[in-house]
């Protein structure tokens, strides 16, 4: 269950620091794209973030977190067509959804335009903000489709379902908030970040917690004792942020997963058979639902039949 998460930057966009702080405490790996492109207008074309600028280049430079255009080249993705047929498939379903993006911004797929919103300088409208956001979220999910195909590792798109295209289709996911999380407060320092995630306890927590996700999905014989576990370990876990001194609050930490909707109806289905001597310790740590969220799909039939992460909801209030 553990994956990487991907942040594309764009020079017009402040970065959620929050959202990248929650990614590198949950995920193993946070990867940013076009960081170099980022860094470089803030400081030679007067945008004036600077201060974010210096921050992803020390992030960068301490391997807190990864640059995606370094370790995969990334951003080739965009004009390059691959001879590997999965991935042509997904760089076409890209390209028509990037098509479908432009034309409902009234924009004509031109360079000039596409580099317009590639690189603005100065202040930006509203309207261009949105555009951006919009595309840079578009970009997200086609670069973690890619690198799932070429690499033995899982991607997602940090922006995730808090950012809606409108071109692409949705699929049904398992959505699962597990509730009375005890969630790091992201205005902590990096360093004492860095320091907490590289304790073997807090390793074995987020270890311990996605092998029961995964039973959760598997093993539908033993729910009771699994939330039994996770309600254990979430106190085991809570007692240990303190004894770390870290600033916690307690709060939801939502998760969306793909996988057959076999799996999905026999968990949020009604009736829930198996969940009645459970009931209540379900109330108290889990609430899943099925929900429909975006998804580069490239075939008729996907999601594809295996368990997967779609998106982690980073930014909750």
């Amino acid at each position: 269950m553990l994956a990487n998460g991907l942040l594309s930057l764009h020079p017009n966009r402040r970065i959620n620091t929050k959202l990248l702080k929650r990614s590198y405490i949950f995920q193993d790996r946070t990867y940013v794209a076009n960081a170099e492109h980022f860094i470089a207008a803030q400081r030679y074309e007067g945008l004036g973030n600077t201060e974010q600028a210096d921050e992803i280049e020390m992030l960068l430079a301490s391997k807190i977190i990864h640059c995606a255009d370094e370790e995969f080249r990334i951003s080739e993705c965009l004009i390059q067509k691959s001879p590997n047929e999965e991935l042509a498939r997904i760089h076409r379903a890209f390209k028509k959804a990037e098509l479908e993006l432009f034309q409902s911004m009234g924009l004509n797929v031109n360079p000039v335009q596409i580099h317009a919103l590639t690189f603005v300088g100065g202040q930006v409208s509203k309207d261009m903000t949105s555009q951006i956001i919009k595309l840079e979220g578009l970009k997200e999910h086609y670069f973690t489709r890619v690198l799932n195909t070429r690499t033995l590792e899982q991607f997602f798109p940090l922006s995730g379902a808090s950012i809606i295209t409108g071109v692409l289709p949705k699929i049904p996911a398992m959505k699962i908030e597990v509730l009375n999380y005890p969630m790091i407060d992201t205005d902590i320092p990096w360093q004492r970040l860095f320091d907490f995630k590289q304790d073997k306890t807090t390793k074995k927590h987020f270890v311990r917690f996605n092998r029961l996700l995964s039973r959760l999905l598997t093993s539908l014989d033993t729910t009771q004792e699994i939330y039994e576990e996770v309600e254990y370990m979430l106190g085991e876990y809570k007692e240990y942020i303190e004894l770390a001194e870290m600033k916690y609050k307690t709060s939801k930490r939502v998760i969306y997963l793909k996988c057959a909707e076999a799996v999905i109806e026999s968990l949020v289905g009604s009736p829930l058979e198996f969940f009645k001597p459970a009931s209540v310790i379900l109330n108290n740590h889990f609430n899943i639902n099925k929900d429909f969220v975006e998804y580069l799909q490239t075939k008729q039939n996907a999601p594809e039949k295996e368990v997967s992460l779609l998106y982690e909801i980073q930014n909750l209030q």
